[in-house]
């Protein structure tokens, strides 16, 4: 994503794996996670996501955009239907949509509030 980003402050950008991303010599306001975390693995993220958060400035947030666990029941299938059909809308092929798909399972796993350090607020889910 980052060689696709062609906007202001792209020399403030930093792409190195969280668990092993320093800031303490230069703490941040604000951390920005956008659909990061799910990738991580399973067994470092809880502890990856904390050691970011403590490098933190006092009184700076980190905002995380991730996936979370599906809905159960039906809401969960009509929000999965939805997703598959804003993603043929926008003009992605099914085969590629499938082929990704599969490819998932293992690789990315949804993020829980739990895993989340210090007091997380969600202020945005689609039930």
């Amino acid at each position: 994503m980052r060689k696709l980003y062609d906007g202001p402050h792209q020399h403030n950008m930093i792409e190195v794996p969280a668990e092993k991303l320093d800031m303490t010599s230069n703490p941040p306001d604000l951390v920005v996670m956008f659909l990061c975390a799910m990738f991580m693995p399973i067994s470092i993220r809880a502890k990856a996501l904390d050691r970011l958060f403590g490098q933190i400035k006092p009184g700076g947030a980190m905002i995380i955009f991730d996936k979370t666990p599906a809905n159960p029941g039906y809401s969960g299938t009509v929000l999965w239907r939805l997703a598959l059909t804003g993603k043929v809308s926008a003009g992605v092929d099914a085969k590629d949509i499938v082929a990704k798909e599969i490819s998932l399972p293992g690789v990315l796993r949804p993020l829980s509030l739990d895993e989340l350090p210090g007091v997380p607020a969600e202020f945005f889910k689609v039930r």
